[in-house]
C-alpha cells in the first residue's frame, strides 16, 4: 500500500478516536484537526500535546475551516517560527520532519490534568502506529512540551514503540517561557546579537507561504500572512530569542548532542 493511502487509513482511526473521546468529556466536544501530511518517512518527529481551538470561535466554525482544508500547526506566528527554525537549523534545508500531537482532537476547555492524562493513554496506541508509518528507523523524536516528554518517556520504556528505534526523546516547548529564552540569549550574547541582526520577517513569511501552499490551504494564505505574520508585533525581541533558542537546541540535537543528556549542553535555567 502506498504511503499516502496508509496515512489516509490512519486518519480514519484518528477521527474515530476523536468521536470516542467526546463520549468521555461530559458534553464537551472536540473536533479532529488534521496535521500537515508528510510526503514520505521523516528524520525528525516533533510531538505536542493536543491541537488548540484558537483558530476558531466555535466548533461549528472549526468544522467549516477544516472542511476548507485548514490544518494543524499552520495558524500562529509561533507555528511558522517553529517551521522556519526546524527547516533552517534542524533539517538544514531538507524538510524531512513531521509535526504532530499526542491527541488529535482540538481540546475542549475545562479538562483537568487527570482527564488529560487519561486521554493521552487512549491515544498512545495510535501514536505508535503513526510513528511506525511516518518515522524513519532511528528517527529523533522531539517532545514540544514537558508533560508530553514525561508521559512518553515512561511509556517508551515499556512499549519500545513497537520495535521502532528511538535515537532520542527530547523536551522542548514551543511556548518557551521568557526566562528560558533569556537564558539562551545571555549565555551566548555574541552569537545571539549576530543571529538577531540576521533573522528577517521576510524569511518567516516565505516559510509560512511555502507551508500553506504545500498543503493547499489556499483560502487562508492571504489572511494568515497579513494578520499573523505581518500584523501585530511581528518579529519581536521575544520571538527572536525564541528563534535563537530553537537554533541552539536544534543544532545541538542534530550535531553533537543526539543523546539523552543533550540538555547538559544547554545554559542553566533553560533545562
Amino acid at each position: 500500500m502506498a504511503f499516502e493511502d496508509e496515512y489516509e487509513g490512519l486518519e480514519e482511526e484518528f477521527r474515530r478516536q476523536v468521536e470516542s473521546d467526546n463520549g468521555h468529556f461530559g458534553g464537551r466536544k472536540s473536533v479532529y484537526l488534521p496535521n500537515i501530511r508528510p510526503k514520505d518517512r521523516v528524520d525528525f518527529v516533533l510531538i505536542g500535546k493536543h491541537p488548540s481551538c484558537s483558530f476558531a470561535s466555535s466548533l461549528d466554525e472549526a468544522r467549516e475551516k477544516i472542511a476548507s482544508n485548514f490544518q494543524n500547526f499552520a495558524y500562529s506566528f509561533e507555528d511558522f517560527l517553529l517551521h522556519h527554525c526546524t527547516r533552517e537549523h534542524l533539517c538544514q534545508g531538507r524538510p524531512s520532519y513531521y509535526i504532530t500531537d499526542l491527541a488529535k482532537g482540538a481540546m475542549p476547555i475545562g479538562l483537568d490534568e487527570k482527564e488529560k492524562q487519561e486521554r493521552y493513554k487512549r491515544w498512545f496506541p495510535l501514536l505508535l502506529q503513526e510513528l511506525q508509518l511516518v518515522a524513519k528507523p532511528g528517527a529523533t523524536l522531539i517532545a514540544l512540551e514537558g508533560k508530553v516528554n514525561n508521559f512518553l518517556s515512561k511509556k517508551i520504556q515499556r512499549e519500545l514503540l513497537n520495535g521502532h528505534a528511538v535515537t532520542a526523546l527530547l523536551s522542548f516547548s514551543k511556548t518557551v517561557r521568557d526566562n528560558q529564552r533569556k537564558a539562551f540569549s545571555e549565555c551566548y550574547p555574541e552569537l545571539y546579537h549576530e543571529f538577531a541582526s540576521s533573522i528577517q520577517l521576510s524569511g518567516i513569511e516565505n516559510t509560512a507561504q511555502d507551508v500553506m501552499q504545500g498543503t493547499q490551504m489556499w483560502e487562508f494564505i492571504d489572511e494568515t500572512v497579513k494578520k499573523r505574520i505581518r500584523g501585530g508585533v511581528g518579529l519581536s525581541e521575544s520571538r527572536k530569542k525564541l528563534a535563537f533558542t530553537y537554533k541552539v537546541s536544534f543544532e545541538c540535537i542534530r550535531n553533537s548532542c543526539r543523546h539523552e543528556n543533550w540538555r547538559d549542553h544547554c545554559p542553566p535555567g533553560s533545562r
